[in-house]
């Protein structure tokens, strides 16, 4: 990872390489095998492992920034509750993410006892 980037355009690299993810998968000759399948909803699951920190993280930098005085509502109102909304919004998200991760879990180990018909004479037959 670059480390000259900010958070959010490594967010964006991230929704771009799902965007590229879905585009790749348009056909899905794409995924051979289940192993294929297996390999992508296995890397989902650590995506999702990751987002709670990162969530934490978001929620902490704009309570810090409240508390040292720099948030502005360009309404001009307090921006106090509204940053205690962010707060709690942020939170409601990640605890979303738990069900979202044991679902794709669940998935990934049925996938990981999926394969392809045994074939004499393939790759890897010699």
């Amino acid at each position: 990872m670059p480390p000259d980037q900010s958070p959010a355009q490594h967010v964006i690299a991230a929704g771009e390489a799902i965007r590229a993810a879905n585009h790749a998968t348009l056909d899905p000759a794409s995924l051979p095998a289940p192993g294929d399948v297996a390999e992508t909803v296995l890397a989902l699951c650590t995506l999702t492992d990751r987002l709670p920190q990162f969530l934490d993280q978001l929620a902490a930098a704009i309570v810090r920034h409240q508390r040292s005085g720099i948030v502005r509502m360009d309404s001009g109102e307090d921006p106090g509750p509204l940053v205690l909304e962010v707060e709690t919004l942020l939170a409601d998200a990640e605890s979303d993410l738990p069900d979202i991760t044991a679902t794709l879990r669940k998935a990934s180990g049925l996938l990981a006892r999926m394969g392809t018909p045994y074939e004499a004479g393939s790759e890897g037959d010699e």
